[in-house]
């Protein structure tokens, strides 16, 4: 071998780690993208389930009330209420794979592949 080979293998050698160091910094990126698009969903997520539980809950109480004054059993209007939450529950329960895990596995595949 030659000098100049020596030089060429050295330059190229320079160039693949540099290139290499690229790819790196540009994973660590898009990694860091995605860790901040999964954090902001997660907090967006709890925030919307805090004030919806409590407009929901607010919701059924003024519902009870209403129901109770038409029928004059506070009771009634109670159990009314109750029933239909729980029937919303296992709606919801019968429906989770639909609604929330095919969402998240596509939202996982978006952006880790």
């Amino acid at each position: 071998m030659t000098g100049t080979d020596n030089n060429l293998l050295g330059k190229l050698s320079l160039v693949a780690l540099k290139y290499v160091g690229t790819k790196l910094d540009n994973c660590k990126f898009k990694c860091i993208n995605n860790l901040s698009i999964i954090s902001n969903r997660i907090l967006v997520t709890l925030v919307a389930t805090m004030i919806g539980t409590v407009v929901l809950q607010m919701l059924g109480f003024s519902l009870a009330f209403l129901i109770a004054e038409i029928t004059g059993s506070l009771a009634l209007g109670f159990a009314l209420i109750s029933i239909t939450f729980a029937l919303f529950l296992v709606l919801v329960y019968i429906k989770r794979d639909t609604l929330f895990i095919s969402n998240m596995i596509k939202m996982y595949k978006k952006m880790f592949f």
